[in-house]
């Protein structure tokens, strides 16, 4: 344990915003033989919070497609649309002449994730549209939240334009029909005579697709990327009775991804496109942000707990409490059961090698303990272990940042966010 120095009899007092503290106990001989010694419990150092941002995520690897629209008082409006591709069956595929053109469908399977938790149902309308250029991959083989594709600009074709109720249960398969003419082409074009026998030839008569709602205010609803299929229904009219044959094709290895936007943003956020900025909780109405697909994040400086401890000597750090109060969104907001926790340098590395979680608390009748709360105590080990001309600090995320539009409002100061620390000391 880090050994600290006491500067009081009955409590600790620190430089640094000190809102509270404990009486000493004294622990029994029973307990710890012949000694006696004081329990201290210092309440509360203020930690700076900070609002950043990623200046893009990843959602090309994630396993989701995600779509929606919202619009929110203190996080502006924001839009996810979906995009992908499909690939072949086989290089030598090809469609029967036999065969005659029935129609094509569009199959989305639901993956559970949404962030309307309203028992309501809700009715929104999905349109499908085709790109105009073929779907590829950046030159680092990724596509990002903020990506924007050369084949998504202009009018697009409209292929499908389909309302579904979103209800209670969050896993359902929606089948779209797309449209007809459309089809018969791609039908066509896959018959015996068909140009389309190679895979990137195929690619480039598909281009590829973008899904999303039309309400300019409706829930976000994740897709399973490797459950996407599109399906030709055909029939053979030369056997008895006609025989129904479908051909399925899927994304695959294609490319696929979310692109997630700040159509609205609030002025207070306006300046924040990377983690090399931030602002202050001061202004942002004493909060800080912690945004999946748009890439905010939560920034606490580390100074004042250092520094706290850098002022004492002779006592034993028992553990210290990181206590964030959360902010109330309305009982249609989801909040995760863990927000995620890096110990990052200046330069942004995670230095503590290691991944920690807040754990959520919903708190009792009165909003009284409502927060994410972490034990810090090998953290600030760590800490008090580094040279003293580096800052460090604690990043806050979410687990799926990359595939969510979740959100989670944690309060600074001006809430019943706190530091709590406990030391023990021999009364000498």
């Amino acid at each position: 344990m880090q050994r600290i120095r006491s500067i009081g009899f009955d409590c600790l007092v620190f430089g640094v915003a000190l809102l509270g503290c404990s009486e000493s106990s004294i622990i029994g001989e029973d307990f710890v033989g012949d000694e006696a010694f004081s329990l201290f419990y210092a309440d509360t150092v203020s930690l700076p919070i900070y609002t950043t941002k990623f200046d893009s995520l990843i959602t090309s690897q994630s396993g989701r497609l995600l779509i929606g629209n919202s619009s929110d008082s203190r996080l502006g409006a924001t839009k996810a649309e979906a995009f992908f591709i499909l690939e072949n069956l086989s290089e030598s595929f090809s469609i029967s002449e036999n065969l005659k053109f029935d129609s094509v469908t569009l199959t989305l399977f639901m993956d559970g994730y949404t962030d309307y938790l309203d028992e309501s149902e809700v009715t929104s309308t999905i349109l499908v549209e085709q790109l105009n250029e073929e779907l590829e991959r950046l030159d680092d083989f990724n596509l990002y939240n903020n990506t924007e594709v050369d084949g998504a600009i202009g009018d697009l074709k409209l292929l499908a334009e389909q309302r579904f109720i979103l209800a209670t249960d969050r896993l359902r398969t929606l089948e779209i029909t797309l449209d007809n003419q459309w089809g018969l082409e791609l039908f066509e074009q896959l018959s015996d005579d068909s140009e389309l026998s190679l895979d990137s030839e195929f690619k480039e008569f598909i281009k590829g697709f973008k899904i999303g709602f039309k309400e300019t205010d409706s829930p976000f609803i994740g897709f399973a990327s490797d459950s996407v299929s599109l399906t030709i229904y055909s029939s053979d009219n030369f056997t008895t009775p006609p025989e129904s044959i479908t051909y399925e094709f899927k994304v695959g290895f294609s490319p696929y991804y979310s692109k997630i936007e700040h159509t609205e943003v609030p002025e207070e956020l306006a300046e924040i496109n990377s983690l090399e900025d931030e602002i202050s909780s001061n202004l942002t109405n004493n909060y800080g942000v912690i945004a999946g697909g748009l890439g905010y994040a939560v920034k606490l400086d580390t100074d004042p707990i250092r520094n706290s401890f850098l002022l004492t000597e002779d006592l034993l750090m028992v553990t210290t409490i990181l206590e964030l109060e959360w902010l109330d969104e309305g009982e249609t907001r989801f909040l995760p059961d863990t927000v995620q926790v890096n110990f990052v340098n200046e330069s942004l590395f995670d230095v503590g090698e290691q991944t920690y979680y807040m754990l959520r608390s919903d708190g009792d009748d009165f909003e009284r303990n409502r927060n994410y709360s972490i034990d810090l105590s090998s953290i600030v080990s760590l800490l008090l272990s580094f040279p003293l001309d580096e800052k460090y600090y604690l990043l806050l995320s979410l687990q799926d940042f990359n595939t969510s539009t979740t959100t989670v409002l944690v309060g600074d100061r001006s809430f019943n966010s706190r530091l709590k620390i406990y030391t023990v000391s021999n009364n000498e």
